[in-house]
């Protein structure tokens, strides 16, 4: 079966990126684009350079996630904030998942 790509976001800081998981995603899809982005620190990067290497990645479910809540929990990562949809959403939480090395 075909998957929707993973996607990664960088963020203002360079250690740390977003990760756009879907809950349909199987927990070995997003092992391994975990583990891709954690053979990256290994390198030496340059400042100028921020194309990949981050040292945590986040996420963030929506309500109906569920199964990407247990896979994420399983892979190590830890829910660290909850906050309310956007006004104009259906209401609910979304969390915000983090794993670092």
């Amino acid at each position: 079966m075909e998957y929707k790509q993973i996607l990664r976001f960088p963020t203002s800081c360079c250690a740390l990126a977003q990760l756009s998981i879907q809950d349909d995603h199987p927990i070995e899809y997003i092992e391994r684009e975990v583990n891709k982005i954690k053979k990256e620190t290994e390198k030496k990067w340059n400042p100028n350079n921020r194309d990949g290497g981050e040292r945590a990645i986040f996420v963030i479910t929506s309500p109906w996630e569920i199964d990407l809540e247990k896979n994420l929990t399983e892979l190590g990562f830890e829910k660290i904030y909850e906050f309310s949809r956007r006004n104009g959403y259906p209401k609910g939480i979304l969390k915000m998942w983090i794993i670092s090395w």
